[in-house]
């Protein structure tokens, strides 16, 4: 900060014995303490250091001479030399302190970003450059014509239809499907327990669990005779989309869609009706023989071996008929009122994994009724008289009669 010149300390002379005044009146000397003496030697006087500093004027000038012959003005303090302001001491030791961090933050961050360019120099699959082999030209070879075998026109042979045993499609008691009918519903938009197909054939809506608005809801109508597209208590026969079917040889009837198509298999006995809709979904009712004396449930279990006495449901119909429903509910038995007969209202949704019509179904079945057995009369064959003959006039021939010989006739050679 400052020279080494001013940073010695300078060593103050010995100061000088004062003259003593020549004018001064001669006197006796006064005597010495010599007891004091000694004491005396011992004091030190402190030097002007200690009481201003080495870095003051006072001290800096002490022991210089006075120069004489530059006196200084009463009154004029003369101005001390400006003096820099010291620096803090630990001003230059932040500084440095400063640098070295930034230089380790520069090497830290050089070292991350080639650490980083390495790693994903390194992870890239270097895939080697193979060469393709060098080819050598084949030698030309001539082209030799070959000739394509002609292909012999295809035979299409005749596609045999399959042979069904009449058997096969006659209804099985035995067969019970997997699902019961009311697992197999379809789907139903308005929640009035009737699918889709059946509000089309009912003519309700799809969206509306209550048609007519008269707070019953439309299936519950239909398994009771009634309208669901009038308000009032109009019966549901009397509506054109369902109508009456009665088979007279077999002395029943029932109630059927108008738009489903009905007919007997054989028109001579119709003791196999079958009633279809346009989805490939039908219902048929057959006849079968029993003894009056045997129950229908025997008479069931008979022919349907798999099948448990327990697993039989038991209800009445809409007009009083008891009824035995088989263990999947796709087939009903009704007992003729001689117990001669069974009569088994099947229900058969062909491949398909739903059944769109168990209301339509159910409607079939509820509504079967016994009716008078109506046989056809005999019609007596009459034959017409046949025609008189117009006798022919053939020309007149004389024949001679012979005369009656009472021997045996000639013999001619």
């Amino acid at each position: 900060m400052f020279d080494d010149t001013d940073n010695k300390k300078p060593q103050p002379p010995a100061p000088a014995a004062p003259p003593a005044p020549s004018n001064s009146p001669s006197g006796p000397k006064p005597e010495k303490d010599k007891g004091t003496a000694k004491e005396k030697a011992d004091i030190h006087t402190m030097p002007m250091e200690y009481y201003l500093g080495d870095k003051t004027i006072a001290s800096t000038n002490a022991g210089k001479p006075i120069v004489k012959g530059k006196p200084v003005a009463s009154g004029v303090v003369a101005k001390p030399p400006k003096l820099s302001k010291p620096k803090a001491p630990g001003s230059k030791k932040n500084l440095n302190l400063i640098i070295i961090l930034v230089i380790v933050v520069v090497v830290l961050g050089s070292a991350f970003l080639l650490y980083k360019s390495y790693d994903q120099t390194g992870s890239e699959s270097v895939t080697p450059v193979v060469q393709a082999p060098k080819v050598q030209p084949m030698p030309e070879q001539p082209v030799v014509p070959v000739e394509e075998p002609e292909e012999p026109e295809p035979v299409i042979e005749p596609v045999e239809e399959p042979v069904v045993e009449e058997d096969e499609l006659k209804f099985n008691p035995d067969d019970i499907n997997q699902y019961s009918l009311g697992l197999l519903a379809g789907p139903d938009k308005d929640k009035d327990k009737l699918t889709d197909a059946e509000e089309v054939v009912f003519g309700t809506s799809e969206s509306l669990n209550d048609t007519d608005g008269d707070v019953y809801k439309d299936q519950e109508e239909i398994m009771n005779f009634y309208s669901p597209v009038d308000e009032t208590s109009v019966r549901l026969w009397e509506k054109d989309f369902v109508d009456y079917y009665t088979n007279n040889m077999y002395g029943y009837k029932i109630l059927y869609p108008t738009t489903w198509l009905i007919q007997p298999l054989d028109q001579d006995d119709p003791s196999d009706l079958m009633i279809s809709s346009n989805q490939n979904e039908f219902v048929n009712i057959l006849v079968y023989e029993k003894k009056p004396a045997q129950s229908v449930d025997n008479w069931y279990l008979s022919i349907a071996s798999s099948v448990k006495i327990s697993q039989l449901k038991h209800y009445k119909t809409y007009n009083e008929l008891n009824v035995v429903e088989s263990p999947d509910g796709f087939t009903v038995y009704v007992e003729s009122p001689a117990k001669d007969k069974v009569f088994a209202v099947n229900y058969n949704i062909g491949l398909k994994e739903k059944a769109n019509f168990p209301n339509v179904f159910a409607m079939i079945v509820s509504s079967f009724e016994f009716v008078e057995v109506v046989t056809q009369p005999v019609v007596p064959v009459v034959q017409e008289p046949a025609a008189p003959i117009d006798p022919v006039v053939e020309d007149s021939v004389v024949v001679e009669e012979e005369p009656e010989s009472s021997g045996p006739p000639p013999v001619s050679f």
